[in-house]
């Protein structure tokens, strides 16, 4: 009788340990789903491995606006060129992950480990990697780095990475002149200065 009760406890205690794993994982999805990263932005494959960075002019695309053009500067400054737009409009930018530190506070002298439900995920999955950091902007005449955090458009950084369809290094358009180039940017055709990276049309 020993013989065979320790054949069948092997089993059931490996049963039992993968059914606590699975029964962890499945409220950590609850929870991400309700708070984020959020399961469509998961999915999400930009072709951009790394967004934003500073000192890049990016080129974005999505069907309700068309093409745009987007500087993101070192000092925290943006530029916005849109279609039938007059001339740049300046703004503000800054990366935020809430589950690291709180909005606006300054990064820590030194890295925090992050024993949040979605860092679990983040190792369990690459999808989740980076998932919950925000990309915040904030454009027009009254946008500075001051503004209290409400006041900014948080979105995720996964999210608004897929929308990009090409990038070059630097301010290609001097866009921070806040005069507009020579050129007319179309809302269904790509300026000539970029190469796209995937395919898009309108």
């Amino acid at each position: 009788m020993p013989s065979v009760l320790s054949r069948l406890a092997g089993p059931l205690r490996r049963r039992l340990r993968r059914a606590g794993r699975q029964g962890l994982l499945l409220p950590a999805m609850l929870l991400a789903a309700c708070t984020g990263p959020y399961p469509s932005d998961m999915l999400l494959r930009p072709v951009v491995e790394t967004y934003p960075l500073p000192n890049r002019t990016y080129l974005t695309f999505s069907p309700a606006t068309g093409f745009e053009v987007e500087y993101f500067a070192p000092d925290g400054t943006a530029q916005l060129w849109a279609p039938h737009a007059g001339a740049p409009v300046p703004g503000v930018w800054r990366v935020e992950d809430p589950l690291r530190r709180k909005p606006g506070a300054p990064p820590p002298d030194k890295p925090v480990p992050d024993t949040s439900m979605t860092e679990l995920l983040s190792k369990a999955s690459p999808a989740f990697h980076g998932a919950e950091a925000k990309l915040c902007r904030r454009y027009g005449a009254r946008a500075s780095p001051d503004l209290p955090s409400w006041q900014w458009e948080c979105l995720p950084v996964r999210r608004e990475a897929a929308q990009v369809v090409a990038v070059r290094e630097g301010d290609i358009y001097r866009l921070r002149s806040g005069t507009l180039p020579a050129l007319l940017l179309q809302r269904c055709r790509p300026p000539d200065q970029f190469e796209l990276l995937r395919d898009v049309s309108c």
